[in-house]
């Protein structure tokens, strides 16, 4: 039975033998021996063996690899406790400080994507930005090399989106000796343009009943954008014109909300002139 069992195996192997070999020896299988299969058997095994070596081989590269890694991540661990300890905080001190600092990236890329107007709107944000970036600056942690590039280079960003702010949408001026509108209108510092003198007076009609009467010590507010709720009078405008924007009502025939809330300054509904800026009542 056992010699049986012992030939059907062989059998079996030497039907995987052929099975192996290449197309020219089962061409021609007269030429094979049974000495030749032997052969081809042992070359086989030898091959095998040498893949099952340069596996284990393979294998023992990997495992000192990892034996590597974790004797350098061991390494770095010590270096960083002793960095902690030097700097008088924690891990959880380092990890807050970055997760905060991620935050305040975030905050400053979406402050960066708004408009300048709407900026302006959120001043308040970006002050609050700030005071988070001094904190950072003040914190333990920012003397870590690569946590100093980061809010340094948040610094920078931050400092690209304050100059995206618009400037003061008005200033105060005080009347002196000698002033005119058009005089106050001229100056370099508000619009370097007497012609642009009706600002001023659409901007103070509660403190300028007659454009041509100011006096010393009248306060006046020095506009320098319009507000979404005024126009800003162009030649070639008239009420009915103006109300026919899309903007404004989109239909003409309403110019007379436009004379009634704006009559103070406009005595004749047919004579506007450029530069008056006109309340819209919505």
């Amino acid at each position: 039975m056992k010699k049986a069992t012992h030939s059907y195996i062989w059998v079996l192997v030497l039907a995987l033998v052929m099975v192996s070999l290449p197309l020219s020896a089962l061409a021609n299988p007269q030429k094979m021996t049974y000495k030749d299969y032997l052969v081809e058997l042992e070359r086989w095994k030898a091959r095998e063996q040498a893949a099952r070596n340069s596996i284990a081989d393979e294998e023992a590269q990997i495992a000192d690899l990892r034996s590597q890694i974790q004797q350098t991540e061991s390494q770095m661990d010590q270096t960083w406790n002793e960095i902690f300890d030097l700097l008088g905080i924690t891990r959880q001190d380092y990890e807050n400080y970055q997760k905060d600092l991620a935050q305040l990236e975030s905050k400053v890329r979406g402050l960066n994507a708004l408009s300048p107007e709407q900026l302006y709107q959120r001043k308040s944000e970006i002050e609050a930005a700030e005071g988070s970036l001094n904190a950072l600056r003040e914190n333990p942690c920012y003397m870590i090399p690569r946590m100093e590039r980061r809010v340094d280079a948040l610094a920078r960003d931050l400092n690209a989106v304050k100059a995206r702010v618009p400037g003061p949408r008005s200033e105060i001026y005080s009347v002196v000796n000698g002033d005119c509108l058009w005089r106050i209108a001229g100056k370099p510092r508000f619009y370097n343009d007497p012609y642009k003198w009706l600002r001023i007076w659409s901007a103070n009609l509660d403190k300028i009943s007659n454009p041509d009467l100011i006096y010393p010590g009248q306060n006046f507010t020095i506009p320098f954008e319009i507000e979404r709720n005024q126009y800003l009078v162009v030649r070639g405008d008239w009420l009915a014109k103006i109300a026919g924007y899309p903007q404004v009502y989109g239909n003409a025939f309403q110019w007379t909300r436009l004379y009634e809330a704006n009559n103070r300054m406009i005595t004749d509904p047919n004579m506007i002139y450029p530069e008056m800026v006109l309340t819209i009542p919505r």
